[in-house]
């Protein structure tokens, strides 16, 4: 026989259902998700003024996509040598997943070092962001990215954390991200080997 409670029940402790909890659930009533990782593949970044797939080293102005070779090196983006200088870019269409926590801190996660050799004078990453807007204007408002360029000279690979403007983005929004990584002296590559989307989600 099932028993029927009125009103407001607050459980101090642990409830265990020995059967089916049935009734409607809302996104809204889950769990709200602290700092959810979310990789972007590499091979989702192009060339940053013609969305043309990247060369596979960097040149000019653009990042290059180097494949590695399976089972010794994982793929990456990497500047031209640093002897030149190199400055280059590399960008993607990010979607904030549906389950997102709307104007929830959202961060971009690089892991960023050199390769080869260290940059005898400067080495640094950089992140752009714009929220894609589906109007006339194409973006909506200014770079969302409020974190500075961050150095790393070295080949001890660094993981640097940049925060994005949050209060304006909800949940499906499209984020029109660049990357810029520079390097300046010597003969090495400053490499990008990972990037990741940090954010808060239900469900």
């Amino acid at each position: 026989m099932a028993t029927q409670l009125d009103g407001q029940i607050t459980i101090n402790g642990s409830l265990s259902v020995n059967g089916t909890l049935t009734g409607q659930i809302g996104r809204d009533g889950l769990l709200v998700e602290q700092n959810l990782v979310i990789p972007v593949p590499l091979h989702a970044f192009r060339v940053w003024d013609s969305m043309a797939a990247l060369p596979t080293s960097g040149s000019s102005d653009d990042l290059g996509f180097v494949a590695g070779t399976f089972g010794t090196s994982v793929p990456y983006l990497a500047t031209a040598i640093a002897s030149g200088p190199a400055d280059g870019y590399a960008r993607a269409l990010i979607q904030l997943p549906y389950q997102y926590v709307a104007a929830q801190g959202v961060y971009v996660r690089i892991y960023h070092g050199m390769i080869t050799a260290v940059a005898s004078s400067s080495a640094t990453v950089d992140v752009e962001a714009y929220k894609v807007a589906k109007t006339s204007s194409l973006v909506s408002g200014s770079d969302l990215c409020t974190t500075a360029a961050v150095s790393n000279t070295t080949m001890t690979f660094a993981t640097s954390t940049f925060t994005l403007t949050s209060t304006g983005l909800s949940p499906s929004d499209v984020l029109d991200l660049r990357v810029r990584a520079t390097a300046n002296g010597g003969s090495g590559y400053n490499v990008i080997s990972g990037v990741e989307i940090v954010l808060s989600a239900r469900g």
